[in-house]
């Protein structure tokens, strides 16, 4: 079997082709830079709020990080064959997940 190699791909039609051509050899790397992008801006708005007010809420947190991840992987899907529609379809129910976590906690 052979693998397809960087010298096929016409670059210069931009740099979405590279992208595509990442997301052909390994259809898994998008979704882990998602995932990563998740956990970094989750616990970054978590140790921020610990910062700033001395309490870290941390649903208010995972809120904030599955809001992001929902919009880059939206405009991720825009690219076609970057990210399958599975993968913002899981990122728009963490959305929804973590909003309901968030507005049906009885902790204020």
């Amino acid at each position: 079997m052979a693998y397809k190699e960087i010298s096929e791909v016409n670059t210069s039609a931009g740099v979405h082709t590279i992208l595509q051509y990442v997301s052909e050899i390994e259809p898994f790397f998008f979704p882990l830079v998602l995932f990563s992008l998740f956990i970094v801006s989750t616990v970054g708005t978590f140790f921020a709020q610990k910062e700033f007010t001395g309490r870290g809420n941390f649903k208010a947190s995972l809120l904030a990080g599955s809001f992001f991840v929902t919009i880059v992987a939206y405009v991720m899907n825009l690219i076609p064959g970057l990210i399958n529609t599975l993968t913002l379809v899981v990122c728009f129910l963490m959305l929804i997940v973590s909003a309901l976590l968030l507005f049906l906690s009885k902790d204020k």
